[in-house]
């Protein structure tokens, strides 16, 4: 029986992403781009509620009303950094994972 060689000697495979590799990967592509779409229509739809929610409250001194339109604003803000910036944190998870 021979030993077992040292991790640091065995060959490391050459993987990667293929688009072209599986059937249908347009017709994905096509849904995940739809999905960021109507997320960011979502985005704007809570920011322009939250806007409304917001300035109402103000005007008819309804403290809660007021916090509740400031949580979406920032809730819709905030959504659209992350719908908008996937790609970007998608790829700079996986240029992390790629190092190891």
């Amino acid at each position: 029986m021979s030993p077992r060689p040292a991790p640091s000697s065995l060959p490391i495979p050459t993987i990667e992403p293929n688009p072209n590799g599986l059937p249908g990967q347009a017709a994905f592509a096509d849904i995940v781009g739809g999905l960021l779409w109507y997320g960011l229509l979502g985005a704007l739809a809570t920011i322009a509620i939250s806007c409304l929610v917001l300035g109402l409250g103000r005007y008819f001194a309804n403290h809660h009303a007021v916090s509740s339109g400031r949580l979406g604003l920032f809730g819709g803000l905030a959504m659209a950094i992350v719908i908008g910036g996937a790609r970007q944190l998608v790829s700079w998870a996986y240029s992390i994972g790629a190092g190891f």
